[in-house]
């Protein structure tokens, strides 16, 4: 979500994923016997702020 006021040299962003910080398996490959062979796991929650200035 971005904040920019009219006529301003500067504007505001929040962002943010996996805010609810839920653990899943992004991918991987299944054997039947073993279970999984390998995985890749889901990025953890993460937020942010960024602040932009325009220099005229």
């Amino acid at each position: 979500m971005t904040y920019e006021p009219a006529n301003a040299n500067w504007n505001l962003a929040v962002f943010g994923t996996n805010l609810t910080n839920e653990r899943l398996i992004n991918s991987g490959f299944f054997h039947g016997i073993w279970g999984f062979d390998f995985a890749t796991v889901g990025r953890p929650r993460e937020a942010g702020v960024q602040m932009n200035f325009k220099f005229k």
